[in-house]
């Protein structure tokens, strides 16, 4: 009588590999469009930017994440797209860069529950910028407002998950 095999057997044969390897695709090349739209902003040629998201695409630690199913590499590029519409926020505070940071913030935070680290240092950045726009206090307390508005829209967008359970 032949023996069921066990899990890790049958999880590592090829053709589940050959299975994974649309989503790993799907995944890959979602870490890699920021990386060249961000190298386009930075001035640098389509070569040089596709040459950059095809570094991103081929590391073997994204290969690897991606293949497995793991939601680490959508948590990351949602944290990245963030991270990136706060810098936008900081520069210029333009609310279409506060509700891009909410629905992103958001959208981690339903992921993960780690990504509640990236809300607390995003937090702490509209506190800073907000109170570095010097002596004019409208200013100041417009930013505020509106920068704690959407990381509170975040939590919102977020918390169904952890409310539910």
């Amino acid at each position: 009588m032949r023996s069921v095999p066990s899990r890790s057997t049958w999880t590592f044969t090829p053709s589940w590999r050959l299975q994974c390897t649309t989503g790993a695709g799907v995944m890959r090349g979602s870490s890699a469009r920021p990386v060249c739209g961000w190298a386009r902003e930075a001035g640098a040629s389509r070569e040089w930017a596709w040459l950059a998201a095809a570094m991103v695409a081929s590391a073997p630690t994204v290969i690897e994440v991606a293949g497995s199913g793991y939601e680490d590499l959508a948590l990351a590029l949602y944290v990245a797209l963030a991270i990136r519409a706060l810098a936008r926020w900081s520069d210029a505070p333009e609310p279409s860069a506060l509700v891009e940071l909410a629905l992103l913030l958001g959208c981690a935070l339903a992921i993960k529950l780690t990504a509640g680290f990236v809300v607390l240092l995003c937090a702490l950045v509209v506190l800073l910028r907000s109170r570095a726009t010097g002596s004019d206090g409208a200013v100041g307390h417009r930013r505020l407002v509106g920068g704690l508005a959407a990381i509170a829209g975040a939590i919102a967008l977020g918390s169904p998950w952890y409310l539910r359970t």
